[in-house]
């Protein structure tokens, strides 16, 4: 437990409790409106010493007393805000209203009685008698009652909004990130998660700065957990929210914030499989939430258990925990808590093969998410249905749903990971990307793919019988964003590291928001209004990657063929030579807009002297041999002044019966090294030069 201030233990030691009580009732209630709860009740811990015995506490000391227990009484809360009120005392009722809230919140129960206390803070704003510092405080209490106990998602985001500007006022850094977490929640369910994580990153910075109290840090940190969970990063969301939960002073939190941290935890570990520490984290749960029947973390729980069953080859038992958690969701009686179990029962009957249930079930859910601003569960569920109806062949329907759980998402937002992994939404575009019934796991190797890239020779893009030549691109950024796949190529690019790349003096989250545009404009690169582009590029746990089985890359396809042909032992020389003969030209010729893209075509030409080399070397025949001339030949269009092609050339000549034709490369050689290097040729070709002309001494 923190200790009290210095001035309040001298105040103490000097039995100056008037002083004592009169600061406290001042500075208590700053303290909070910014969350601060355990200070709170470190300053009012003493009041139990015998100097305050008998001594009559004053209103606001019996309020702030009252507010901070781990169980707020709600009648006593009620009856103390009514006197402050009554008395004119505006600033401290407001305490009393925001804590009935929080008390109804803290039960996780019960969310109808929201109500008088909503009613209460609308009034108190709307009357505008009260400091910046109360109104944020209501604010985000107001938000906290529209977003959990009526599913008024907008409202909410709004209320937050009002939060954040007067948070800047009242210069609380504690209310600016608790703000900046709760909207980032409003924003995952309207499916708007760049704008989201933009608000995290801000409130990250905020955090860092320091004067952040311990539940607005733990509300920031279990958002933040949430949002790398749905986007394939629950490693990471493990790591810092175990750290968080192991915290001393994790224990000395109230209810709902304590639930809060090791809920989000049990998600992102449900996302990782069963485990030991999944059960853990489940045990810990339920030996708070069972016996003090908090039914919005215990339906989160079971649906989190359900997970973990249903990708564990557990459809029975992921439909009986989502049961379970529906149960305890019509007890929380909140919107939010409806939702996620509801989703689970569709998956878990789909998994057992119950379609009819599940499109019965979906229908009825997806009438709700479709007609509320739930964008993200409206998308997840129109994601079921094309798996359900691709299932029954009803291809045509199947793609319209799947257009539809794309278009719900915001331009540049792939659909989180809610129940499923990244392998089932692959399988699925894979399967609908054509108008014949695709195989699951996407075209033949020796089909012909919708997108083919070529950037050997010159940049070409074909985007099924469109093609697109490098002077008809629109937007020199979205062009640049292709080359940079390629280059670094072309599988699990950080979405980071292309975002610095692209904008090195950019501020990072700006950056990455620009590349999710960017992304989004390149899947639709050839195609006109209304057309749906194949998966051929696609972002999974923050990773941009070409998918092979819907785009051929000519630069990836010689390189791939280069490692295929030469790691082998002896290499394969046929291979080797079919792979070489994909070098068309060097890499975007006269593009020298960036170091990375000259460094690469520089990469590659020394990859493909090498191969060359190595093809020489192998020649085990006079046909092989004879083969491997013009190869060299070309090598040396691109290095005149490796010494070692003028070698291999000279001795396959001299291997084919060819002196004459040995001695005209030598002095090739000697021309190319006395001009390019002012160096006579080497004492292995002066050597070779003696054998071409008969001295073999």
């Amino acid at each position: 437990m923190t200790a009290p201030g210095a001035a309040y233990q001298a105040w103490l030691a000097q039995g100056a409790v008037d002083v004592y009580l009169d600061s406290l009732a001042c500075e208590g209630l700053g303290w909070w409106y910014d969350m601060d709860i355990p200070r709170l009740a470190a300053h009012l811990m003493p009041l139990q010493l015998p100097a305050f015995a008998d001594v009559a506490l004053p209103p606001r000391i019996r309020l702030l007393a009252a507010v901070t227990q781990p169980v707020i009484d709600v009648e006593a809360v009620r009856a103390l805000g009514e006197g402050l009120q009554a008395d004119g005392d505006h600033e401290a009722a407001s305490v009393a209203a925001g804590a009935g809230v929080a008390a109804v919140w803290d039960s996780g129960r019960h969310f109808h009685d929201y109500g008088p206390w909503y009613d209460n803070i609308t009034t108190m704003l709307a009357e505008g008698d009260l400091p910046p510092h109360a109104q944020a405080s209501l604010f985000g209490f107001k938000g906290l009652v529209e977003l959990t106990g009526q599913g008024a998602i907008e409202a909410a985001s709004e209320s937050y909004a009002r939060q954040r500007a007067l948070a800047e006022r009242a210069g609380s850094n504690s209310l600016l990130v608790f703000a900046a977490a709760a909207d980032s929640y409003c924003h995952f369910y309207t499916g708007k998660l760049d704008t989201g994580e933009l608000l995290l990153a801000d409130a990250c910075a905020l955090a860092a700065a320091g004067g952040v109290s311990h539940v607005a840090h733990v509300y920031l940190v279990s958002c933040m957990g949430l949002y790398d969970t749905v986007q394939g990063r629950a490693q990471r969301a493990c790591t810092y929210l175990d750290s968080l939960t192991s915290q001393a002073w994790y224990d000395l939190l109230p209810p709902s914030v304590w639930v809060s941290g090791l809920g989000h935890l049990l998600t992102a570990l449900s996302w990782r499989g069963p485990s030991d520490a999944l059960e853990a984290v489940a045990r810990r749960l339920r030996q708070h939430v069972i016996p003090e029947h908090h039914a919005f973390y215990h339906c989160y729980s079971h649906y989190n258990l359900g997970v973990v069953a249903l990708q564990g080859g557990q459809a029975h038992r992921a439909l009986q925990h989502a049961q379970i958690a529906l149960e305890y969701s019509r007890a929380s009686e909140s919107p939010l808590n409806t939702m996620v179990p509801a989703l689970l029962r569709i998956q878990a009957l789909a998994d057992l093969q119950r379609d009819d249930e599940a499109l019965e079930y979906l229908d009825a859910w997806d009438a709700d998410w479709g007609a509320s601003a739930f964008r993200t569960f409206a998308a997840i569920c129109a994601l079921e249905r094309a798996h359900l109806l691709a299932r029954r062949s009803a291809i045509d329907e199947a793609k319209a749903s799947l257009q539809r759980a794309g278009a719900l998402m915001p331009p540049g937002v792939e659909i989180p990971q809610i129940g499923r992994d990244e392998e089932f939404v692959r399988r699925l575009q894979a399967r609908l990307v054509s108008d014949a019934e695709a195989p699951a796991h996407g075209p033949s190797p020796g089909a012909v793919r919708p997108v083919v890239i070529g950037m050997l020779g010159g940049l070409r893009v074909e985007v099924g019988d469109k093609v697109i030549h490098d002077r008809k691109w629109r937007g020199g950024r979205t062009k640049a964003l292709l080359k940079a796949v390629v280059v670094h190529g072309g599988k699990k690019l950080s979405l980071a590291q292309l975002a610095d790349l692209l904008w090195p003096d950019a501020e990072g989250d700006q950056a990455y928001r620009n590349l999710k545009v960017l992304v989004w404009r390149l899947r639709r690169l050839g195609l006109d209004k209304g057309e749906q582009p194949a998966p051929w590029l696609q972002i999974h746990h923050g990773h941009l990657s070409l998918a092979e089985a819907y785009c051929a890359v000519d630069v990836l396809d010689f390189e791939a063929g280069l490692h295929h042909a030469l790691h082998r032992s002896p290499p394969d020389w046929a291979a080797l030579r079919q792979a070489l003969q994909g070098y068309t030209g060097d890499f975007l010729p006269g593009d020298d807009s960036e170091t990375w893209i000259t460094e690469h075509r520089e990469r590659l030409r020394r990859r493909f002297v090498e191969a060359v080399l190595v093809l020489a070397d192998t020649a085990a025949d006079a046909a092989s041999r004879e083969a491997s001339v013009p190869w060299l030949q070309r090598a040396l269009e691109i290095d005149e002044l490796d010494e070692r092609l003028y070698q291999r050339l000279m001795q396959l000549y001299l291997q084919l019966g060819y002196p004459a034709k040995a001695l005209e490369a030598y002095h090739t050689a000697q021309a190319a090294l006395e001009k390019g290097l002012a160096i006579p040729p080497g004492p292995v070709l002066v050597d070779l030069a003696r054998q071409a002309g008969g001295d073999h001494r």
